[in-house]
């Protein structure tokens, strides 16, 4: 994912968004798109002494390729059953991120997803 970003701030937004609207047009490229997006943070708090692993979404970064309403409609029409793990947790790392953003939550409230499950 690094490199679609470097792309899009080196050369033009433009080019970047072409190249990722025709990747996700097939189910393996959304996959790929979407697992390249997914990002690792940890939390802790309260009487927890060991942090806990989330893995999430940020909802800017799907708009900075290909619009969110494209995906998640490709999203619908993927089955999980036959997914691998990272490709689940990929799906639902964006379904959180839509959500969140539906509820008019930040990128940065991931923290509390598990939560709210």
């Amino acid at each position: 994912m690094h490199t679609l970003f470097c792309w899009r701030e080196w050369r033009s937004p433009e080019e970047p968004k072409k190249w990722v609207e025709k990747l996700v047009s097939s189910k393996d490229g959304l996959l790929c798109f979407l697992k390249g997006l997914v990002q690792e943070g940890s939390v802790s708090g309260g009487e927890d002494y060991a942090a806990r692993v989330y893995r999430y979404m940020r909802h800017k970064s799907v708009e900075d390729f290909v619009s969110p309403e494209v995906v998640e409609e490709k999203v619908k029409q993927i089955s999980l059953e036959g997914l691998t793990e990272e490709e689940k947790g990929a799906v639902r790392a964006f379904q959180k991120a839509l959500k969140r953003r539906k509820e008019g939550k930040g990128d940065d409230d991931w923290g509390r997803d598990d939560e709210e499950d």
